[in-house]
């Protein structure tokens, strides 16, 4: 009996404890049920959060396990919280695992990535919740995106890359244009002291202090004065610093080191005493400890508190030695990057050395000369100053050069020349050689020329030509899609992209080795001797030469603008179809030169595709099939990639018949067409979305800045995208 007993007090206890968790939090509600439990909100947690100067919405929810005692008693246990920031205006979440103190967060750690799963119903318990708070921050981040979203990009990639000069470029860019965020005065200042900069490192350090005056910007001026020998200056610093916080290790350890660097070793003895009491695993304090009893002639101490050092860190050594070792190899890398900007100028410097010559003495030359010549000017100028510190800047570029640059001289007279030039530029088929495409889309010559190409390249299989961008190197080349949908899922995993069944010819042309000519085969009309050209999307064109008239005939299935007679042209080295400038690929024009095919008995032969690089093909059967299922994407685009990092790359098809850029683009695991965009003039592109967008530009008319940049309100395209664009226009359109 008084077991029984005993079994139903402690029953009801156990019903009481665990019917606590089932008792509605109100501050704390459950959001959604799980498969073995539910999801319970930290409403209390929530709130608005900046980093570098945008906002978030900082958030906490915990995952909460049902689990049954026998007799039917639930039990539930917290089985983990997470800390997520959300960015409400792309719809992405960042994770972590202690609650977020964003003040510590460095921006290389920082990473988003699309909200799903538990992250999901938080999220839609916070815009259902906070609808007020979500609206203010995306508004926020949508003004902060147009006033400084290509600097803080930039400046995210650099300082994640270690980029010090790069990242100290752009981190100033945003501060200067008035981003005066914690943690970009913070990196600033790193920027600078890993750069041997440390009187600056100083200034940005005080800067620091006096937008957040805690214990932490104390410590780290204090730390850095220390290094420098300026003792008395970091022991100021290092006493406010223990002030705002007597229990954090790190500052006693700190204002420790100073005192032992004073010779005041009893104070320095009972900060790093103290500080063991907190953290009794820290290899710095037991080194600098072992120093202090040292001093002070207690040598077994010493030994003892050594040993501890070398066990938390073998590789223990003195501050000061090791500053001064890193003080040397920052010299030296300073000197090692200057001369690596000097290498990387030298072709620049000697053209623009020489454009200023030409400018200067415009009397003496041709219109056209002087025009071309202060173009490169603009150019070059705009490209070491955009890309590099203004230091380097004003050391390559004379000051009378700087001032007429930034004055606008140069870009006055070029724009006053241009209508001159292009007035008088032959129409082609004169031959008097390819001209800069001034016909369609860019209707005058631009204000700003394109960043520095000089790399051209103009082979259409490969690499087009390669260019500079935000002091990056881009890649243009045109190739077959497939090619960058395979990158992407050896890469990234399984791709979306839609597949169609699509028809192909007989025929291929492929190199010994088994490569395949892109997206590319072909079957022969015995009655019209016609080719008939195959592309990923099917049949494209019917294409028969003309042995009397030495002209190549096209009907184009798809565009038929591009029907017409082709004609040599002696200077541009190619078959062209006046007045739009088209041209006849290599591989085609081999083919038809032909003029008669064989069927089954041609497999095997061998032709030498005269593409610049007299490659050997061969032709051989397409495989046995009426189609194939292959990703819905164009026969051939020009992409625009990265060069450091091949992910990051924008690809487009241009329609010389409409001037119109269908433009491609991934977020890692999706290619899709994003949008059609033209150039309504020089300064203006035109951007409209397709039903399936990526994040980005929105639709309407985007204005060319002088800094080079597309803007319409507060959407920006992406710099590296329009001068690609550009180059495109001018260097690769023309052929």
């Amino acid at each position: 009996m008084k077991l029984r007993k005993v079994l139903a007090i402690f029953w009801m206890i156990l019903l009481m404890l665990t019917a606590t968790s089932y008792a509605e939090n109100t501050e704390n509600p459950i959001i959604a049920d799980t498969q073995n439990g539910y999801l319970r909100m930290d409403v209390p947690y929530v709130k608005e959060v900046k980093f570098y100067g945008r906002s978030y919405i900082r958030c906490a929810f915990s995952t909460h396990e049902e689990q049954y005692l026998p007799y039917g008693i639930p039990v539930v246990n917290e089985i983990g919280k997470d800390y997520v920031l959300f960015d409400p205006i792309d719809d992405t979440v960042t994770y972590f695992r202690n609650p977020i103190h964003i003040e510590n967060v460095t921006m290389c750690k920082y990473r988003f990535v699309k909200i799903s799963g538990n992250t999901l119903t938080v999220y839609n318990t916070v815009k259902s919740m906070f609808p007020d708070l979500c609206n203010k921050v995306i508004a926020a981040n949508r003004s902060f995106d147009a006033a400084y979203g290509d600097a803080f990009n930039q400046a995210e990639r650099a300082v994640d890359e270690k980029d010090w000069d790069k990242a100290y470029k752009f981190l100033k860019k945003l501060y200067d244009d008035g981003c005066h965020d914690h943690a970009i005065i913070r990196d600033l200042g790193k920027a600078c002291w890993e750069l041997g900069n440390y009187d600056e490192a100083l200034e940005w350090d005080t800067k620091r202090i006096e937008v957040t005056p805690n214990a932490a910007t104390y410590n780290n001026r204090a730390w850095h004065n220390y290094l420098l020998g300026n003792y008395e200056q970091a022991l100021d610093d290092a006493n406010w610093a223990v002030m705002k916080d007597k229990e954090d290790d790190n500052y006693l350890d700190t204002r420790g080191s100073i005192y032992y660097a004073l010779g005041q070793y009893d104070k320095a003895m009972a900060d790093f005493n103290k500080s063991l009491e907190i953290n009794d695993k820290s290899a710095h304090t037991y080194y600098y400890r072992s120093l202090c009893n040292q001093a002070l002639g207690r040598m077994s101490e010493a030994d003892s508190d050594y040993g501890k050092a070398e066990k938390y860190d073998p590789n223990i050594i003195d501050d000061i030695g090791k500053f001064q070792h890193e003080r040397l190899k920052h010299a030296n890398a300073k000197q090692q990057r200057h001369q690596g900007k000097m290498n990387k100028y030298k072709d620049d410097l000697k053209k623009l050395n020489d454009a200023i010559y030409v400018t200067n003495n415009s009397s003496q030359f041709p219109a056209r000369t002087v025009w071309e010549n202060d173009g490169v000017i603009i150019s070059v100028i705009g490209n070491i100053k955009q890309n590099e510190n203004d230091d380097f800047y004003k050391e390559v570029v004379p000051q009378e050069v700087r001032t007429k640059y930034e004055g606008g001289v140069y870009q006055q007279q070029y724009e006053q020349l241009g209508p001159e030039v292009n007035a008088a530029a032959p129409m082609p088929g004169t031959g008097n050689g390819p001209q800069l495409a001034s016909d369609g889309a860019i209707a005058a010559a631009p204000s700003t020329l394109p960043t520095n190409s000089s790399e051209e390249i103009y082979d259409l299989n490969s690499t087009v030509l390669k260019y500079y961008s935000e002091g990056q190197r881009y890649i243009l080349s045109y190739e077959d899609p497939i090619k960058t949908y395979n990158y992407l899922k050896a890469n990234y995993g399984p791709t979306t992209v839609d597949f169609v069944d699509r028809p192909h010819g007989r025929y291929l042309f492929k190199q010994d080795y088994g490569y395949i000519w892109g997206d590319f085969s072909f079957d022969y009309d015995y009655d019209t001797h016609e080719y008939l050209i195959y592309d990923g999307a099917g049949l494209k064109q019917a294409v028969r030469y003309d042995d009397g008239n030495e002209a190549v005939i096209v009907r184009d299935f798809v565009n038929s603008q591009e029907s017409g007679v082709y004609e040599y042209s002696q200077p541009l080295a190619a078959y062209v179809l006046y007045p739009q400038n088209y041209t006849i690929k290599p591989h085609i024009l081999t083919l038809v030169r032909n003029t008669i095919f064989n069927g089954d008995s041609e497999i095997g032969a061998q032709y030498e595709v005269q593409d610049g690089r007299g490659v050997i093909y061969e032709v051989a059967l397409y495989p046995e099939k009426e189609a194939e299922a292959r990703p819905n994407l164009p026969a051939m685009w020009y992409k625009m990639t990265n060069e450091d990092n091949p992910s990051v790359w924008t690809a487009f098809t241009y329609d010389q018949a409409t001037n119109v850029f269908t433009m491609y683009a991934n977020d890692g695991t999706t290619i899709m067409n994003y949008a059609k965009r033209w150039f309504t003039d020089a300064n203006h592109i035109e951007n409209h979305l397709t039903d399936t967008p990526l994040n980005g530009a929105m639709d309407g008319v985007y204005e060319r800045t002088s800094s080079g940049e597309y803007y319409s309100g507060y959407s920006s395209i992406f710099t590296y995208v329009t001068d690609g664009l550009f180059n495109f226009m001018h260097y690769v359109k023309k052929f």
